[in-house]
């Protein structure tokens, strides 16, 4: 590698009169120190920080709410129409039983097509809970952000295994999930620091501050000449003193209606809960109800058909019995669907 001596002889004269300005060219050195106390804009913007995460766990509750009355208002479809389908395996097998006994001369015609009418209702209301399905679907899958027609399928199912509703559990803890209290606690702390901020604004501002200088004439440290100097200032409001009374009067009003709203808010919910709490209760009576109801459907459907094979029983007597037991069933589903839907609530 070759060097280019031009450029180094040039380079060194350069640097050889920059050195030469440096050494009397008369360098300032300035060094202050604030520090701030507080910073009223940072501290309300973390409460509104957090007071909008509050908000945004408001809705996504709300959301999660929505989604689960609807998953379980098409859980509830897809057991109908399981039961339907029960139901019209019940009626086809009658309804060949009461051909072959026609056929036999055993039955006029007008009992047979008892049975048939009523297999034909079914099948049209198997029909209508099918749409039903399909419409309950769609409207979750738009909950869930999927195409409309994504064939989705229900994981959890109904479950009979419910329990009472314990109102033993503590309402302090209840009330204290609830996003809509800690919003309304969070406004209520800002309020008090703006009423603090505008208190504050009235009364006298005292401030201090320190700062040291150094000035060089050339390279050598030791001429520098060191210079600390101190400051302080006070400043009293004379003016605007009513200004100052009309303001801290509207922080005060401002803080009490919001500290009311967040009581009546507070008792609002815990009348929710309660409610929520008999619902629930009522729901699991129901379903207790309904069990047993189911039962009896069924013993009553044995004893029906069994007198009815041997001529106790007419056509009439079977279809009521079929049709007591399908409606058995159906007031167990509505009441598990109440119940779960109000678990989330």
């Amino acid at each position: 590698m070759k060097l280019n001596f031009k450029y180094i002889i040039l380079c060194f004269l350069l640097f050889s009169y920059v050195s030469t300005l440096a050494q009397v060219k008369m360098s300032l050195y300035e060094c202050r120190i604030q520090a701030v106390a507080y910073n009223k804009e940072l501290i309300k913007a973390s409460y509104q920080k957090e007071e909008s995460f509050l908000n945004y766990g408001l809705k996504y509750a709300d959301v999660i709410e929505q989604t689960d009355v609807i998953y379980w208002n098409l859980a509830a479809i897809d057991a109908q129409v399981s039961l339907a389908i029960k139901y019209i395996a019940m009626l086809s097998s009658l309804e060949i039983q009461m051909l072959n006994m026609f056929e036999l001369g055993l039955i006029p015609t007008s009992e047979r097509l008892k049975v048939s009418v009523q297999k034909n209702e079914t099948d049209l209301n198997l029909i209508r809970v099918k749409n039903r399905l399909r419409i309950a679907k769609m409207y979750l899958n738009k909950i869930l952000g999927k195409a409309l027609d994504t064939d989705i399928q229900p994981v959890d199912q109904l479950s009979t295994n419910v329990s009472e509703f314990n109102f033993g559990i503590s309402l302090d803890e209840a009330l204290s999930n609830r996003s809509e209290l800690k919003i309304l606690e969070k406004q209520v702390k800002i309020s008090e620091y703006n009423r603090k901020i505008i208190k504050s604004e009235y009364l006298p501002q005292i401030g201090v501050g320190a700062s040291y200088t150094t000035m060089f004439t050339n390279k050598t440290e030791n001429d520098g000449n060191l210079q600390t100097s101190y400051s302080g200032q006070i400043s009293i409001p004379i003016f605007n003193w009513s200004q100052s009374q009309h303001k801290q009067k509207a922080a005060r009003m401002r803080i009490r209606q919001l500290e009311t709203e967040l009581d009546n808010t507070s008792d609002l919910i815990t009348l929710e809960f309660l409610e929520v709490g008999l619902q629930i209760n009522d729901a699991f009576e129901s379903i207790i109800l309904a069990k047993k109801s189911i039962l009896e459907a069924e013993e009553s459907l044995k004893e029906t058909k069994a007198s009815f094979d041997v001529g106790l029983n007419n056509t009439t007597d079977l279809l009521n019995a079929q049709a007591d037991w399908q409606q058995a069933n159906t007031q167990l589903i509505v009441a598990l669907v109440q119940y779960e839907s109000l678990q989330t609530k």
